[in-house]
């Protein structure tokens, strides 16, 4: 995510969540890649669901968070991941 757009979202979370507060995030990984997500993560509430052919997984995450910035900060610490698509 470029700033400008980590910005907006900053300012849309700021106004609509009250901190601290649950968050759900929603990822998209290949296979091979799910347990580097969920190492990053840490821990959380996570729900996993294979693609239809198994080559993907689909991640929900449900973590309680203190700030808006610990919500940007997890969407750049798994931004590294290869093949990550942030729902």
């Amino acid at each position: 995510m470029d700033e400008k757009k980590l910005n907006q979202l900053k300012a849309v979370l700021d106004e609509t969540m009250e901190w601290p507060s649950p968050y759900i995030f929603k990822f998209i990984v290949p296979v091979d890649q799910q347990e580097s997500l969920i190492t990053l993560i840490g821990d959380a509430d996570i729900t996993l669901r294979p693609s239809k052919k198994g080559n993907y997984m689909s991640i929900t995450v449900k973590k309680h968070l203190q700030s808006s910035e610990d919500v940007i900060t997890i969407y750049l610490r798994v931004s590294s991941i290869e093949g990550i698509i942030s729902l």
